[in-house]
Order: C-alpha cells, then structure tokens, then sequence
C-alpha cells in the first residue's frame, strides 16, 4: 500500500495523538497496545484512517448478516436433523469459500512480482 495525502506527502503509519490516547487508555484499563507488522516493520501505515471506515464498516454489517443467517438456518437444521449439523453445514460452507478462493487465485492471480515501491518506508 503507497498511500499519499492529498497534498502528495506521504501519510505516516505513526500518529503521536494516537499513542498518546493509547497509552492512557493503557494505564486506566490495565490494557496493552498491539500494532500489525505493517506499522512496525515496513512503516507502511493500515489503520482505519488509510484503509477506510466505510469500507470497515460495512465488513461488520456483512458480518452481522452473516451471523443472523447462519443463526436462523442452524435452528432450523438443528431442530430438522440434529445438533450436528449447524456445525456441518458451517463447515461445509467454508470448504465451498476456500474452493472459491482457489479457483480466483488460479484463473485471475494478480501479480506475479511484489511491488518492491510499496516497501520503502
């Protein structure tokens, strides 16, 4: 990810405000920071404020139909079949998901070669 600002600068994957909030929260709670690789390592920033929250909000609504389907059909299953079958039906939805992602990665793989630009901190 090469994010830029509007202004061209590049967006920085540390945000002082950020730490200082964190680590007052940290000494209240009794809590712990974590931070991905990405920040840390690469400096390559993928918080919410570069990825989007509209886009990480809608992965939480999906989520949430999700779980609602998932709930309404394995009450019904269970109640028809047995109570082991939510859980198959589960797992057998999961092996269709990664069929499907196979055969994505297999007919449009993307790149072959990683973008070294996107390393540079």
């Amino acid at each position: 990810m090469n994010s830029r600002s509007i202004t061209g600068e590049k967006i920085p994957s540390h945000i002082p405000i950020g730490e200082k909030t964190a680590e007052m929260i940290i000494q209240k709670t009794g809590g712990t920071t974590i931070t991905s690789y990405m920040d840390s390592i690469f400096g390559i920033p993928s918080t919410a404020h570069i990825l989007g929250g509209s886009i990480m909000g809608m992965i939480g609504l999906f989520g949430a139909f999700g779980i609602m389907i998932t709930q309404f059909i394995g009450g019904r299953v269970f109640d028809a079949w047995g109570p082991n079958w939510p859980f198959i039906i589960v797992g057998m939805s999961q092996v269709f998901i990664m069929i499907g992602a196979i055969v994505i990665r297999i007919i449009a793989p993307g790149d072959k070669e990683p973008k070294t630009e996107m390393m540079k901190a």
